[in-house]
């Protein structure tokens, strides 16, 4: 929800200063560290967006149906 995506906006923006921090002088090795384990936080919470959208999809296909159901039972059965 809201704090899913506070968190994300939190990592993002923290990614963003060290991206800033490269053209200048290099990262220090532990920045590097620091921006992988950020963008690894930041993928873990796209695969949790990711598997919510598909499982509310599923449910509203079951509840609601498809839209062409009609139809293609009408194929289907001839």
């Amino acid at each position: 929800g809201a704090d899913l995506q506070a968190r994300k906006g939190a990592l993002l923006d923290q990614i963003k200063v060290l991206d800033g921090l490269v053209d200048g002088p290099d990262l220090s090795p532990d920045d590097w560290i620091r921006r992988y384990s950020l963008e690894a936080s930041l993928m873990d919470i796209y695969k949790s967006e990711e598997l919510f959208w598909q499982r509310r999809g599923g449910q509203n296909w079951l509840l609601k149906g498809d839209a062409n159901t009609a139809y293609f039972q009408a194929i289907a059965n001839g």
